[in-house]
């Protein structure tokens, strides 16, 4: 059993001038593990060789993700991206592949990719396909307050949201709430979602909860 303490490291982060740098930052899965998917293949990797189909706009012909779902986003993607052929592939797929590389890459990566995804085939993000764009890239340069910012936008404007993707943002409006030291932020956060995110007993959120004093 991991201590609190290395829970805090890992999901909150030391906080510093100019935003948190912690460790491993994963909140698509609200249990101690340092990457958005179950995979015994360490996420670093899958990283490092998908991020540049992403940013070069280069096809994907081989397994570069271990996670099958992964890779066939990656796949897709990259394939739209370097043809421009049929319908962009959908947003949910895309949210996915974020949710793996924002705990893994520098801000300076993570905004090359997002720019990359954004111009690509003439610019062919919706709105709501912007919104979230803004806020992986509030979160892969550790701005705790525009993530909160642009979470807590999110939860209130998105139509579409899944509870897994609700919990996500949650999690991810207190941590960045937490991290500027905006503690009442996080406690009014939970208040307001706990009763539409589902299971609540869980680490990470237990380990929010105790950082935001409720």
């Amino acid at each position: 059993m991991r201590s609190t303490a290395a829970l805090r490291s890992a999901y909150v982060g030391s906080h510093r001038r100019g935003g948190w740098s912690g460790q491993k930052i994963s909140l698509s899965d609200p249990t101690p593990v340092c990457s958005p998917y179950g995979s015994t293949q360490p996420a670093k990797y899958d990283v490092i060789v998908s991020e540049p189909s992403l940013v070069g706009r280069n096809r994907v012909t081989t397994q570069v993700v271990a996670w099958p779902q992964l890779h066939e986003d990656a796949r897709r993607l990259s394939e739209w991206m370097h043809t421009c052929d049929g319908p962009m592939p959908s947003l949910e797929s895309i949210i996915r592949m974020a949710q793996l590389l924002v705990p893994e890459l520098t801000g300076a990566e993570l905004d090359a990719i997002w720019r990359s995804i954004d111009s690509a085939c003439g610019g062919s993000l919706t709105p709501r396909g912007r919104e979230w764009l803004a806020f992986f890239t509030a979160a892969g340069r550790r701005d705790g307050a525009g993530m909160s910012m642009e979470a807590r936008r999110l939860l209130a404007g998105d139509p579409f949201l899944t509870e897994a993707l609700k919990r996500y943002l949650v999690a991810a409006a207190m941590l960045g709430s937490i991290s500027v030291g905006n503690r009442s932020e996080a406690r009014d956060l939970w208040a307001q979602y706990s009763n539409s995110i589902g299971r609540t007993d869980d680490l990470l959120f237990d380990v929010l909860r105790a950082q935001s004093g409720e």
